[in-house]
């Protein structure tokens, strides 16, 4: 059926169903009336919500025999109508296509479209509280219609209804009303229990609430809950949670706006889950909440065996055409190399890494990057292929997986304090900003990445203070010193190398306790339903202001787990395949499911 209704300001439209002599709706609608729409006469106004009602719900009337119910009497013989102005008579073509019959229902039985059309704020009233000095500045007219679907008349029929027919409330309301006893005399020991803290008024269960005699809320709080039946639950909680007034507001807040007027078994319970399951919630909500993903150690234990790089820029063009820079590190040492490019193509990049750091340093066994472009392609790929690096990339919008990232940390404000003045000379003074880095003792290892390297720190421009001193290679004379040197060296680098090692393992175990404290283990398996954090702005859509766009997106599902803690997802929408995506980005999608609807 098709309840309709028309005043000076709105229509208003309920789509419903009657089952078993209930009327269960299926959907709202409503809309203001246009200013020539407002100069029709109450019989063309009640017409036009038939027409814009039954155009709006459209998808589920055609095609099929359904009721219209008008407040307006005259509207019964609208499609037989001898006579009709052009406008009806388009109107009555249009209302043609469809096989209804209209019915005439008085307003007070109409009253939940009648609440659609109108304002909550009649004009009186805006006219007390303008003259009572209430509001600051005049009071302009709405044009939107407020909807307020509390229609407290027709869901207390509702609940009154569903009471009786209710296996365990129906017993329970003839016995406390009519004495009527139930034969098994187990279910009446039960009915005569609950009869004790029950009571019947207006023909509607209620529950006696216990409230202590010095609670500060005693006068405040009514003696008496209405007991809810299991088939009224869940549109109750709609309305304490998804409702305007009631805000989406958490769990506890939803479960004390109904613990304090309704009562049935289970609430908490009941709430928890529609709450947790709420889609607009999961989505908008931030996730407050420890962050998923504990950290995994990443262990070297030799130089220039596992290697990062990333790129960074743009940034200002110099006049030797240099706007980005090539950035790598070796895990172990801390080793740094810093190149200016002028262009970012995946072929220069692979010649560059193979000239300058593969034919210097050796070839790494794993080099590691984010998943730019450039890193992805397939010639970039294929060069690391011939020479058997293993290729690996972090999760996407996670950069710290790469210790190149946390190298750019360092080299930025580097580059832009050195900058201020002179913005085209960045890339001459790279050399210098990797030697002060090389040359400074790194926290991790506990020596400097030069020592690492060479077994000897670089002479640095404060060395010269001292005064020239002896070249220890001059004084090697005969091959025995040659030979006691380069022990002497080897030895002095096996055991840098192995205090590095042992500090690295320190500050790995000292790095992970902390991070760890600020995280949560969290896995998730194959078929697993997801949201991800919106933090790449491309999944805006309509919203205009990022700061009223989705915390989450989704849901997707998860089809394959990638290491440790990145995973393969599917979106549910249109079956784009994300690869790579950090656990820490991810959060479990609850379904809204039917536990609280019982079995038809």
């Amino acid at each position: 059926m098709l309840q309709l209704d028309a005043c000076d300001y709105g229509l208003g439209a309920v789509l419903a169903q009657n089952i078993e002599g209930i009327e269960h709706v299926i959907a709202y609608a409503s809309r203001t009336l246009q200013p020539c729409e407002r100069k029709y006469s109450a019989p063309e106004r009640e017409c036009l919500a038939i027409v814009w009602g039954t155009q709006h719900f459209r998808p589920y009337l055609e095609g099929r025999p359904f009721e219209v119910w008008t407040d307006h009497r005259s509207l019964t013989w609208l499609k037989n109508i001898k006579d009709p102005t052009s406008r009806l008579a388009r109107w009555a073509m249009k209302l043609d296509a469809y096989d209804m019959v209209i019915k005439h229902r008085p307003g007070k039985a109409n009253s939940n479209t009648d609440t659609l059309s109108r304002y909550p704020l009649k004009s009186e009233i805006i006219g007390v509280l303008q003259s009572s000095g209430i509001m600051i500045g005049p009071l302009e007219e709405n044009q939107e219609v407020a909807v307020n679907l509390w229609d407290s008349c027709s869901i207390l029929n509702d609940i009154k209804l569903s009471q009786r027919q209710d296996k365990d409330l129906g017993p329970l309301i003839s016995f406390i009303q009519d004495d009527i006893r139930p034969a098994d005399e187990i279910f009446l020991r039960k009915i005569e229990g609950q009869a004790k803290v029950h009571r019947v008024i207006d023909g509607k269960l209620y529950r006696t609430r216990k409230i202590e005699e010095d609670s500060p809320l005693k006068n405040n709080l009514s003696p008496h809950l209405l007991v809810i039946p299991k088939f009224k639950r869940t549109e109750l909680l709609q309305l304490a949670h998804d409702h305007p007034i009631s805000g989406h507001l958490g769990r506890r807040k939803t479960l004390h706006r109904l613990a304090i007027r309704f009562h049935w078994g289970g609430m908490r319970r009941d709430v928890a889950h529609y709450v947790r399951s709420c889609d607009l919630c999961q989505r908008f909500k931030a996730a407050n909440e420890k962050k998923a993903g504990l950290m995994q150690s990443h262990v070297v234990q030799s130089p220039w065996h596992t290697i990062g790089i990333d790129l960074t820029g743009p940034l200002p063009k110099t006049p030797r055409g240099n706007a980005y820079i090539l950035v790598v590190v070796d895990y172990f040492t801390k080793w740094v190399e810093f190149f200016p490019l002028g262009t970012i193509k995946s072929r220069n990049i692979a010649q560059l890494l193979h000239d300058e750091v593969i034919c210097r340093h050796g070839i790494p066994v794993k080099i590691v990057s984010d998943n730019g472009a450039q890193f992805v392609a397939d010639v970039f790929r294929e060069t690391l292929k011939i020479m058997g690096i293993r290729h690996r990339t972090t999760a996407l919008y996670h950069p710290q997986s790469n210790l190149s990232e946390r190298v750019n940390r360092t080299l930025k404000p580097m580059l832009a304090i050195f900058a201020e003045h002179d913005k085209e000379s960045w890339d001459i003074r790279l050399p210098q900003l990797a030697l002060a880095i090389r040359a400074a003792i790194n926290e991790s290892t506990g020596q400097s990445p030069a020592f690492l390297m060479y077994g000897r720190e670089l002479k640095l421009p404060l060395d010269l203070m001292y005064g020239p001193e002896t070249d220890v290679l001059d004084e090697l004379k005969s091959s025995e010193e040659v030979r006691a040197y380069t022990e002497r060296l080897k030895a002095i680098l096996v055991s840098a190398h192995q205090s590095a090692r042992e500090n690295l393992e320190i500050a790995q175990q000292g790095q992970k306790l902390l991070y760890d404290r600020r995280r949560k283990d969290v896995q998730f398996k194959e078929g697993d339903l997801v949201l991800m954090a919106n933090t790449s702005g491309s999944a805006l859509g309509k919203w205009a202001l990022p700061k009223l766009a989705p915390k989450w997106i989704g849901p997707f599902r998860i089809s394959r787990k990638i290491g440790h803690l990145d995973y393969e997802l599917v979106s549910l929408e249109d079956g784009a395949v994300l690869s790579s995506i950090h656990v820490e980005r991810l959060k479990p999608y609850h379904r809204s499911s039917s536990i609280l609807v019982p079995d038809a």
